[in-house]
C-alpha cells in the first residue's frame, strides 16, 4: 500500500521531496489556523451575552480572536468588523445587565453582530471565496454602521467607542 510518506521519500530522493514536504507541512499548518479562528469565534460569541462574561474577559478573548483572524490571513476588513460588532454588542450587554438584569442586545446589532462571525467563518473556511467577498463587504461596511448608529444613541455610542479601540 502507497501512503503519503512513501510518495514523499520517493520525491525526495528525486530532488522534489523538499517541494512536497513543504506543500503538506503548510497545508495542516493553514487548517490549524483556520481551526483556531473557528474556536476563537465561537468562544467570543457565546462571551458577548452578559453576564456569560466580563467586559474584562470578552477583552481579552477578541484579542485572541484577533490574533487567529491575522494568523489565518482572515480579510482585514472582515475580521475589524467583525470585532468592532462583537465589542459593541458585548458592551451593550453588559450595560443594560448591569442596568435592568437583563443581558439583552438590541436584534439589529445581534444580527449584524452574528452575519459578521458568519463572514470570518466563511473567510476561514473558503480562503478565497472569502477574498472575493470581501470587496462586497467593503461596500456594505460604512452602511450597516450608519444603519445601527440611527437605531438609538446606546449603540452609536457603543459602536463609536468599539471602532476606536479596534484597529485591526
Amino acid at each position: 500500500m502507497v501512503t503519503a510518506e512513501t510518495v514523499i521519500s520517493a520525491l525526495s530522493a528525486a530532488g522534489i521531496g523538499g517541494i512536497a514536504g513543504h506543500i503538506v507541512a503548510g497545508a495542516k499548518e493553514r487548517r490549524e489556523a483556520r481551526a483556531r479562528v473557528f474556536e476563537a469565534v465561537a468562544k467570543v460569541e457565546r462571551a458577548r451575552w452578559a453576564p456569560a462574561s466580563t467586559y474584562e474577559e470578552l477583552h481579552v478573548l477578541r484579542n485572541e480572536a484577533a490574533a487567529a483572524m491575522l494568523v489565518a490571513r482572515i480579510p482585514r476588513r472582515t475580521a475589524r468588523q467583525y470585532l468592532v460588532l462583537a465589542h459593541a454588542a458585548g458592551a451593550i450587554s453588559e450595560f443594560k445587565y448591569e442596568t435592568t438584569d437583563e443581558g439583552s442586545i438590541p436584534p439589529a446589532i445581534a444580527q449584524a453582530t452574528a452575519d459578521a462571525a458568519r463572514a470570518v467563518v466563511s473567510s476561514a473556511w473558503h480562503p478565497w471565496w472569502g477574498r472575493i467577498t470581501a470587496l462586497r463587504r467593503r461596500q456594505l461596511d460604512g452602511e450597516t454602521f450608519s444603519e445601527l448608529r440611527a437605531k438609538n444613541s446606546t449603540v452609536a455610542d457603543a459602536l463609536d467607542e468599539a471602532m476606536r479601540l479596534n484597529r485591526v
